[in-house]
């Protein structure tokens, strides 16, 4: 059994990693550490787990062999640090730090220590992503030429994630995903540019961002968060060769874990895939079912790597490269 502890218990330490963790044999969620007596109360309600209130004393338990760091993102740096140099294997919660220099700096003391280290992106396993790269790996619409994927809403950024000192950046936040799913699917770019505003909902942190990624062979990649939509948009709007793809909606996965139970996410599903192809001259067009990913396939990963059955499907490195990327579409603003 693998004994997990987590540092942090908003909504991503209790509705998401508690709740996969839970879910996920071979596994046991045995400690929670957060400032927040309440928290660490509710904690203890929900699991009968140990809790503390420093990650320090959750470093000391000996009962703990994963630490799971959900915690805000300019925090990452440093806890992640402490639980690497305890000799802790370490999960980070996307992104894995603000800047490049942090991310590094990481992965040079987890290689040191031989301590494994990766970074919650959970969605690799989203229905959508694996929908699309599903189309990708077999063909189906010819070589990709043109992807956009987008999230959004109508509504500003709340609670520490409408201040840039501990957010980072929209592109830190959703954006990260979006850039993962991309670099994943068409590896790294020649060339980007972003685009992004600050209206109506005021702070320093972006109410929409769009980055645009280009190859050298034609290909062409645009990411955008998009928190001033009023009007919808595709998730995915992809064109090859051989015809288009779109996909509406998003995964259902958080919204099961919202509501306590992650295996009744079809019920909770609206998404819909398309697919178009262009033969003989015409275009038909046809529904495509979705690829029913599962984000515990994550802790699954996690368990079986620690107990020498399987490589890291989230590799520190990739995550990295990643953040190179973030960071040079904001160098590429001047701002």
């Amino acid at each position: 059994m693998v004994r997990v502890g987590i540092v942090g218990y908003g909504y991503a330490g209790r509705v998401i990693h508690s709740r996969l963790i839970g879910s996920v044999d071979g596994l046991s969620l045995t400690a929670v550490a957060s400032r927040s007596p309440e928290r660490r109360r509710q904690a203890q309600e929900d699991w009968s787990v140990a809790t503390y209130e420093t990650i320090e004393d959750l470093l000391s338990d000996p009962n703990v062999d994963v630490v799971i760091i959900a915690t805000p993102h300019q925090t990452h740096h440093r806890l992640a640090l402490l639980s690497i140099e305890a000799g802790k294997a370490t999960v980070v919660d996307k992104p894995l730090t603000i800047t490049v220099e942090e991310a590094e700096d990481l992965l040079r003391v987890a290689r040191e220590k031989g301590v494994l280290f990766t970074v919650f992106q959970n969605r690799r396993w989203d229905w959508d992503f694996l929908t699309v790269q599903k189309v990708f790996k077999e063909g189906v619409i010819g070589p990709f030429w043109w992807m956009e994927s987008s999230v959004g809403r109508f509504g500003p950024t709340r609670g520490w994630r409408s201040e840039r000192g501990q957010m980072g950046s929209l592109l830190h936040d959703w954006g990260v995903h979006l850039m993962d799913q991309v670099f994943l699917l068409m590896g790294r770019p020649q060339s980007l540019r972003l685009i992004r505003h600050f209206r109506r909902w005021g702070g320093d942190v972006e109410s929409f961002v769009r980055v645009q990624m280009e190859w050298n062979d034609g290909r062409t990649a645009v990411v955008e968060v998009n928190y001033l939509r009023a009007a919808e948009k595709p998730r995915w709007y992809v064109l090859g060769d051989d015809g288009g793809l779109v996909i509406t909606g998003l995964d259902p996965q958080e919204k099961a874990l919202r509501e306590g139970n992650i295996d009744a996410a079809p019920s909770y599903s609206g998404q819909k895939a398309t697919l178009f192809l262009a033969r003989n001259g015409q275009v038909i067009c046809q529904a495509l079912p979705l690829v029913q990913g599962d984000w515990r396939d994550f802790y699954r990963n996690l368990r079986d790597v620690l107990e020498g059955k399987a490589e890291l499907a989230v590799p520190a490195e990739e995550c990295v490269e990643v953040l190179r990327l973030i960071q040079a579409a904001l160098a590429s603003t001047g701002r």
